[in-house]
Order: C-alpha cells, then structure tokens, then sequence
C-alpha cells in the first residue's frame, strides 16, 4: 500500500517514448539528462501523493478516495527534476504527466457531460511551485558568458547565481518542456504550472494578489522579466491568457522590475516549444521574437486600444468612397485614420436627420470643437442666439450634459440622434476629466442615461476606436453596434522624432530664417511652459517681428481683442494670412485645416501632459500630407490612481481621489443596475485609467509605434 512519508526518488533512467517527447520539444540532450525522470507503476503514485495533509483511514494510509482517483498514475509518466530556491534543495512539489491521463466530466452549459482531459498532476493538498529546471555546470558556463557575468564562489548552483546576479533578465514560460527548450538555447527560463501561477491570493478571503514567493525572491529594479505564454488562436483561450499577463506583469513591475512580452505568429507554433521545433534555425528565430518584444506598458496600451472585429471592414483614402452612406443600424461604430472625412460623411447623415425633422445633439469633450463642429453639423452651439430654441438640436460639451439653462433636459425630447466623434476622448474626459465635469459628474451620467431609450440612432467615430468605446455605447443602449473599419494606411507621409525640444526649436529658428511656412502644435498653453503656445509666440515675434504669426489656445479664442477670437468657424480662410500658426491641445481634435501647399512643415512639441494620441491628433489637424517634425517626452505625467496598466489592479487603488472615483461610479452602476441597465460606468472608468497610466509609462514608444 502507499504510505504517507515519501522520500524523493533519485534519478532513474528515462523512458525511451519520454525522451522522444522532449526532443519533439527541442530539448537538448544534457538537459534531458539532467532532469528527466520516468516512473512506472507505484512510483509513480508514491511521487505525486506526498501531502501530509491527505485525508487517511485509520490504519494511517491514505483514503481510499485518493487511490482510486490517481490509479492511472499506476501506468507510469514522467517529471521534471525542480529545485526550490527558497529553500535550496530539491522540491518535492513536481508536474507530473501520466502516461494515461484522467478524465473528468462536467455539465456544461446546455446541460450536456463535458470530458476534460487532464494532462498533468501535481501533489494534491499542497501549494503549487513554479518550475526551476536543473542546469548542467557546462551550460552553465555557456549562459555565464552570453551574458558576461562571471560565475563565483557564492554562487554554489545555478539558480542561486541567478538570484545573485539581478541584471540577469528571465524568461517565464508556461510548463517544463517550454522552459527547457528556452534553456536549451541557454535563455535563462523558469517555468509557472500554469498561466495563473506566477501571482497567488493574499489570502484566502482576499481578492488581492500578490508575487508567488518563489518568483518574487528574483525581482529587482535590475532585473528583466520576458513573458513568454503559448499565442492561441482560440478567442476565449487569448482572453485567458491575456488576463493571467496583466495580473503577472501588473505585480512584477509594482515589485519595479522591468516586464517585456513576447509573441509571434501562431502559425509558427502554438507554444515557444513548438516555434523552436519547427524552426530550421531556432537561434535566429528567437532572436527575432526577443527583438520584436513589447514593454508591457507599451502591450497594455495597445490592448486597451484594440478593436477587435468589424462588420464592416474599407480600406479608402475618403471614408465617403466606401461608404455611399451611413447604415440605418440604431448604434454605428466607425474607426477610420486621421484625415480621411470621418466627420464630413457622419454630417452628411445629419443633414437627412434634421431635413426630417429629428434633432441631433453632437456630443464633445472641448468647447472650442463644440462651437466648431456646430458649423460643420448644421446645428446650434448650446449657449448661442438660436431662433429655433435647440429644436433641432445642439452640440455641446459633455460638461454641459445636464439640465440647466441652455442645457439638456432628457423631458424635454421624445427623440433624438447622438453623436459623439472623437469618442475615446469623451469618455475620457466625462469619466476622469478635473473641468466642471468632476463636479457635476453624477448628474450628467443620469442625464446620459435618461436620454439613451430616446436615441433613435448613436453614431461613435475615432480615428483610435476601441472595444471599451463600443462596449460602453452598446451596455447604454443594450443594442450591438455594427463596426465599421478604415483601415486605410498613409505612405507619403514622413514623421521626424527629436531627442530634445530645444535642438527642434533651434530647427524652426533655420526654417523660419529661409522663409518657410510652420504650423506648430503644441501641448501646453500656460505661460510658464518653455514651449507652451504663449511661450513660442513671444520666442519668434522676438526673432522674427516681422512675420504674421496667430496663437489659437483658450485664452486667445476668447479674446474679443485677439486676432483669433472665434476663428474656429473660419479657420481655412483665416489662416491663409500667417506665415506660422501657434495652437495649444484647444484645436487637437474635430478641427480640419484642408488648406493646400501653404504650410511647410507641421513642428509639434508635447511635454507629456495630453496622451499620445491627442498629441498625434494636434499633429494631424493640418491635413496637407507636409512633414511632421516632433519632440515628446519619453514618459508622460498623467497618472490615475495606482498609476497601474491592469484595469483591474486600478479598482484596487487606495489612492484619494481614485477611491473617491470608484465610491461615485459603484453608486451609479448600483443605481443603474436596480433600473435593469447594465453596470458600465466604473468599468470603463477603470479600463480608461489602466490605458491612461500604460500610455503615459511608454509616451515615447507608443507615439513611435502609432506613426
């Protein structure tokens, strides 16, 4: 009979079948060698059921429950050898993989008996370690000198000499063979049991995670961490997975190591294990995939900017030349690039509403593109003379969203067409924005949502859609949007990076010297900012008195004295006249500069305080395809909450105004909820925070990576 007080098994010849899997893996020989072990029949379960806290009968064995349930450990399987480097030694916690493995059943969902095949077992009754393979002294020595870090009397195994060296960057893949076979191409590689074991519950009553001990020993703001998980195809497996890698990535870089991910195409291969196999040469091919790695930041970012289908799917220079006209769906969703008539073809639209009569509110997040926009849709400014008291409509700034005089009374219509361009920038604004919004933040979500059975058609657009847009409208609504995507892509266009803001500036200085033409943007008005709008109008009028130079921020559309005051409207006549344009984030979006082979060059200058792709939409509000010269900031310095990339890590934040955040939103979602609308408003909130941190931790490489 199987007794309690099992002893590690030293090492036994390997199965011939066993070996054979592991080279299928790509592992080399001394590896194999090194940590391959095979079990036939009582060893086998003698290996595996080692708790002492396994249910007994009472002549001190194990119950017979547990021998029935692991029998088919009696036809043998194999492990990998796995030393414990909290405790130095061998660990008797081990991933075994039968040679016939059990099957469980479960209802499914339409009640039927699901089969699961479980492929490998692990000790019940204990806690699961990660996986640190043994190493051999030569290979060892080979990985010591990749990386130039010389071996020492401290350092009395491998592992410990990992530990010892933190500017030694790790590898963490999913199972033993993956992480032998990155081993085997003497990448330093530890492995979880699965893709959720690399975090552990604070506790068991606790939702809150935390480092798994063995893994959190290794961090350091030294050390590199490459997430390596399998590149599934399956939608609800790549859901999975991407999950498990914020809740991993999010807690190494909390402990400030530096966390990269690493993917490829899943026709290489499912797992790295597979790549390296079919790869004729594996070197090269891991190269490339390291190099093609992902800050996690930069991979949060572009997660939480993904939109991930389309029932519509252009790729035209003008949205209008694929779209003869908007669909008649209640809730339209369209992502389509900068400069491509986005707005034109979504005015056409209203053109039909308001010529029968529908009214159509235009929803923004600046002032300054409500009034400009109220131009372009045919429709009355909010605060303006208009004869048919906002019969027909308005547009105005989601702040205003709200009854008061001249505001929104959801009473008041029986119908209605919304329409919220730039729609990633309003939620932003409406959820996190500090403008009047913070204060009346309550009020105008109750008056968005009073409105939503009245909107007869919603139409969104951005030229940086995303599913947490599109999931927001349609939760309001409980309607499917249908999505619509441009994937149009510019190639005469060229964009120039600078290291410093002062060597571009003294770039102007050459430019403006030969005559040429700049329209400047830029991310700051306040005067105190050195390259601020009102800054650089008073650097230039100081060198150049001479030319015509116009400031468009805030300050100067409002000023009846200004030559910009209330130019919006006018802006393509206007501008004709200046030999360099000054604007602050006021004209970043919604505002279209369709004037031809005026301007030479667009020069734009972020300090880090809008997100990159508001800075990239002030770049883009000239449309002539001219070089764009930038400078940004590496790093942003808008940060929300616990400044985390995990949307979820963020609704965990204990910071002042993030608590206070989520204490307002989990009130109106509760409301929401007990009127039968689903809970919207404090899972964007976060999701939009967890893109705003992950977007301001990779300012630089974000606005790389979306030119």
């Amino acid at each position: 009979m199987v007794g309690i007080a099992i002893n590690l098994l030293t090492t036994t010849d390997a199965d011939l079948s066993h070996i054979q899997e592991w080279e299928d893996s790509n592992i080399a020989p001394d590896l194999i060698k090194e940590n391959l072990i095979s079990l036939d029949g009582y060893e086998a379960m003698d290996r595996v059921l080692i708790s002492e806290e396994l249910p007994k009968r009472t002549s001190n064995m194990i119950s017979t429950t547990y021998l029935r349930k692991y029998d088919h450990l009696n036809d043998g399987g194999w492990y990998c050898k796995n030393y414990d480097p909290l405790n130095d030694c061998e660990n008797e916690w081990i991933q075994f993989k039968p040679n016939k493995p059990r099957i469980t059943k479960h209802k499914g969902f339409g009640k039927e008996t699901k089969e699961k095949t479980i492929k490998y077992e692990t000790p019940p009754k204990m806690k699961a370690g990660l996986i640190f393979p043994y190493v051999p002294k030569k290979r060892w020595q080979e990985i010591a000198d990749k990386y130039d870090t010389p071996i020492t009397d401290e350092d009395h195994n491998f592992w410990q000499w990992v530990i010892n060296h933190p500017s030694l960057p790790i590898t963490i893949s999913e199972g033993a063979k993956k992480t032998l076979a990155l081993l085997s191409q003497n990448i330093i590689a530890i492995g979880v049991p699965g893709i959720w074991m690399g975090t552990r519950k604070i506790s068991e009553e606790s939702t809150l995670k935390q480092l798994h001990p063995q893994l959190n020993l290794l961090t350091h703001k030294k050390r590199k961490f490459n997430i390596c998980f399998d590149q599934d195809t399956k939608p609800k497996t790549r859901k999975a997975v991407n999950k498990a890698i914020f809740a991993l990535a999010n807690e190494l870089q909390k402990a400030k190591s530096k966390v990269s991910i690493l993917s490829w195409h899943p026709e290489l291969g499912k797992g790295i294990d597979d790549v390296l196999f079919n790869s004729d040469n594996p070197q090269s091919q891991l190269q490339e995939i390291y190099k093609n790695s992902l800050t996690f930041s930069l991979w949060a970012s572009l997660y939480h900017f993904k939109l991930s289908k389309a029932d519509l799917i252009l790729n035209c220079r003008y949205l209008s030349e694929g779209l003869k006209t908007i669909p008649n769906e209640r809730l339209i969703a369209i992502k389509s690039p900068q400069a491509t008539g986005k707005t034109q073809a979504i005015a056409l639209k209203v053109k039909e509403y308001l010529y029968d009569g529908i009214p159509c509110f235009i929803l923004v997040h600046l002032e300054s593109l409500a009034k400009a926009l109220a131009q372009t849709f045919g429709v009355a400014y909010r605060t303006e003379s208009d004869p048919t008291k906002g019969v027909y409509g308005y547009s105005l700034c989601v702040d205003s969203l709200m009854p008061k005089k001249d505001g929104v009374n959801p009473d008041d219509w029986d119908e209605l067409v919304l329409i919220v361009d730039e729609v990633d920038q309003v939620l932003s604004h409406l959820l996190t924005g500090n403008t009047a919004v913070a204060d009346y933040r309550p009020t105008i979500l109750n008056t968005l949502s009073a409105l939503a059975p009245k909107i007869t058609q919603c139409i969104i657009a951005d030229a940086d859609l995303t599913d947490t847009s599109v999931k927001f409208f349609e939760n309001l609504l409980g309607e499917k949007a249908f999505i619509i995507n441009n994937e149009y892509q510019y190639d005469s266009i060229s964009f120039y990076k600078y290291d410093s803001a002062s060597r571009l500036l003294s770039q102007v200085m050459d430019w403006l010297e030969k005559g040429q033409k700049l329209f400047i943007p830029t991310s700051s008005q306040q005067p105190k900012s050195k390259f601020g709008s009102i800054a650089l109008e008073n650097f230039i009028k100081k060198k150049y008195p001479k030319l015509q130079i116009l400031r468009i921020d805030s300050e100067s559309i409002q000023d009846p004295e200004h030559q910009a005051y209330r130019c919006l409207g006018n802006l393509n006549q206007i501008i004709k006249n200046y030999d360099v344009i000054i604007c602050s984030p006021s004209l970043q979006t919604g505002v279209s500069i369709d004037l031809k082979n005026h301007f030479d060059k667009v020069v734009a200058f972020s300090m880090g305080n809008i997100t990159p792709q508001s800075f990239l939409q002030s770049m883009w509000r000239l449309r002539d395809l001219v070089e764009r010269h930038f400078f940004c900031q590496p790093t942003g310095n808008t940060y929300i909450g616990n400044s985390s990339c995990s949307s979820k890590s963020v609704l965990e934040s204990n910071q002042k105004t993030a608590k206070y955040a989520i204490a307002q939103l989990g009130s109106l979602d509760t409301q929401l909820r007990m009127d039968e609308v689903n809970s919207i408003y404090l899972e964007t909130w976060a999701k939009i925070a967890a893109r705003i941190n992950a977007s301001s931790r990779c300012y630089g490489d974000l606005l790389n990576h979306l030119i």
